[in-house]
């Protein structure tokens, strides 16, 4: 026609989804997996008791040993549970005839509790929180196998890869499957729940109306925002297709019922049955703590009442940059038709990615990124279909491509190792910048006192000044220290009084910052002065040896704190004395 001479047409690749899947597949999905697992058990052995383990794994005990859900009711118990089954092998007991005990019954305060049951009992404090943390471990593995098996229903095996490649280099997932807290639980129990939900939908039967209504309820067990689920799994059932149609809205809501009665079922039992209304109890009390806010810390900035934008800042800061890239690369899979109808079949992640990420943006509770973990493991496997944007590129390039994004992955998790807990990403800056844009759990969760013990010993430091953040008592980790005012310790400060020529001081990022303490600038002097070392990312090390001004400093402080003591001693350490 025309002069021109028509051949057959071209063959396209097929999508990525079509093409057989090669025998070495699970073999390349195991070893990321095992990655994951080495990467998270070696670095929990290096890191120090974080805030709210002690009480996380004396209430998980006293739960499985005496259903007592009076311990520590502001969070569900399945986690905790969970974290405490290894501690049924150990020669441990909770301290029934303590003070603690009672205190923790009669008013809350159950600090004190965590603490006597974790550095006061019949197995090494360190046996019992690796112990117990060993469990998320494992619920970190089986998120990762989670997301890969979901990723491969929906956008086949290449879109698997990717999404668990994600999973594996995540820094911010890799920091909480290390730790005894919910939020890697919920994570995991929230992306079973979507893959049950699917398989409901490709297949309704009776038998996976169960097992969806029991991930429900596993999910509610693991942490009170969860609650979010309920209304996202109803409007995936409304709205998403089941199987070539729709669910008619009555069979919808019918399913969605059964589901509900499921997840109750399940959810009374991670509480004994008897004690269920104690969740509901819980859930008040959490929604009233949500929307009354508490101290944040963003960008320099402190507030109250927090920010609407805060956990996108934080997301931005904290996820590695090439997540990033492929993040902003989604929406493109849904443009220009190339996904007639998909959107419709892909609800069942994007709802309750929507419907966590509003909860998030409402929250007035700024203090970490862990309360948006469970919005990773969703973009993750919504982030695999991006595979097929370069399907039509040429073999090499593709590969060349994906090696380099892959390496720039897997270095994000693999530079930070092990100090997970403070990844800051290019754009942030990196880990060093992170104490000048994030506070808490971002930081500083009081991670570091194993590596300030070892810091003391490599430099020859008996003891040191030490103004710490946290509820746990240094010198459990070998470290002599004289204290300085903090916030959150949960006891008297000890007494000793330095001797040593040469005075170090050590000051975690978050008693630095002036976090939830009365003076904010208490420390602030310190910021003109140029660290001797950092210990970790959330401690820093000042030689303060005969410098007048800072024990001029210290001595305004220990007088205002009415430690007379110490105030002599420092007025005495001054030069022109």
């Amino acid at each position: 026609v025309d002069g021109i001479t028509y051949t057959a047409p071209m063959k396209q690749p097929p999508p990525p989804q079509a093409l057989p899947e090669p025998r070495w597949l699970i073999a390349a999905a195991a070893i990321l997996i095992a990655l994951f697992v080495a990467l998270a058990t070696s670095s929990l052995l290096t890191e120090s008791q974080t805030s709210d383990e002690a009480i996380h794994l004396a209430a998980g005990f006293a739960h499985v040993t005496r259903a007592d859900f009076a311990l520590n009711p502001e969070h569900p118990p399945l986690a905790k549970e969970i974290a405490a089954l290894p501690l049924l092998l150990l020669n441990i007991k909770l301290p029934l005839e303590h003070p603690s005990w009672k205190a923790a019954h009669a008013s809350g305060f159950q600090l004190p509790l965590g603490e006597q049951f974790l550095h006061h009992n019949g197995a090494r404090f360190t046996t019992i929180l690796t112990a117990g943390r060993m469990p998320i471990v494992c619920l970190g593995a089986a998120l990762c196998i989670t997301v890969f098996v979901l990723a491969r229903r929906i956008f086949g095996w290449r879109a698997a890869l990717v999404s668990l490649a994600l999973c594996v280099f995540c820094p911010n997932l890799l920091a909480h499957a290390r730790l005894v807290t919910t939020d890697l639980a919920v994570s995991f129990f929230l992306v079973l729940t979507l893959l049950g939900v699917h398989r409901y939908l490709d297949d309704p039967s009776l038998a996976r109306l169960a097992l969806a209504g029991a991930c429900i309820g596993l999910t509610l067990a693991s942490k009170f925002s969860a609650v979010v689920i309920v209304p996202a799994v109803l409007l995936v059932l409304l709205m998403a297709p089941s199987g070539s149609r729709r669910l008619a809205p009555a069979a919808a809501l019918k399913a969605f019922a059964g589901m509900m009665a499921a997840a109750i079922a399940v959810l009374a039992a991670t509480y004994g049955f008897v004690h269920l209304p104690v969740y509901f109890s819980g859930l008040g009390g959490v929604f009233t703590t949500v929307t009354g806010g508490t101290q944040a810390f963003l960008l320099g900035s402190y507030s109250n009442d927090g920010w609407w934008y805060y956990y996108p800042v934080a997301m931005l800061l904290k996820t590695p940059v090439v997540a990033l890239l492929i993040f902003a690369a989604i929406p493109l899979c849904y443009l220009g038709g190339k996904r007639a109808g998909g959107a419709k079949q892909h609800l069942v992640l994007l709802i309750p990615l929507f419907m966590f990420g509003a909860a998030a943006l409402a929250s007035a509770r700024n203090v970490g990124l862990r309360h948006v973990l469970p919005v990773y493991p969703i973009l993750y496997i919504l982030a695999g279909q991006t595979i097929s944007l370069i399907a039509g590129w040429p073999v090499f390039r593709r590969r060349v491509f994906v090696g380099l994004m892959g390496i720039w992955l897997a270095g994000s998790a693999l530079f930070i190792h092990p100090f997970y807990l403070a990844y800051f990403n290019e754009i942030g800056g990196g880990p060093s910048r992170g104490s000048r844009l994030l506070s808490d759990s971002n930081v500083d969760w009081g991670q570091d006192f194993f590596r300030l013990a070892r810091f003391m010993k490599e430099q020859g430091v008996e003891e040191i000044l030490l103004a710490h953040y946290g509820n746990q008592d240094p010198a459990y980790y070998g470290i002599t220290y004289q204290y300085l005012p903090g916030m959150g310790h949960i006891k008297p400060p000890p007494a000793h009084i330095m001797t040593s020529d040469r005075v170090v001081l050590a000051i975690s990022v978050m008693t630095l910052q002036g976090m939830f303490m009365r003076d904010r600038d208490t420390y602030r002097w310190l910021e003109k002065r140029t660290p001797l070392a950092r210990v970790g990312y959330s401690l820093y090390i000042y030689d303060v040896t005969g410098d007048d001004d800072a024990y001029m400093k210290l001595a305004e402080l220990y007088t205002r704190s009415k430690m007379r003591q110490q105030a002599d001693w420092a007025e005495a350490r001054r030069p022109a004395r």
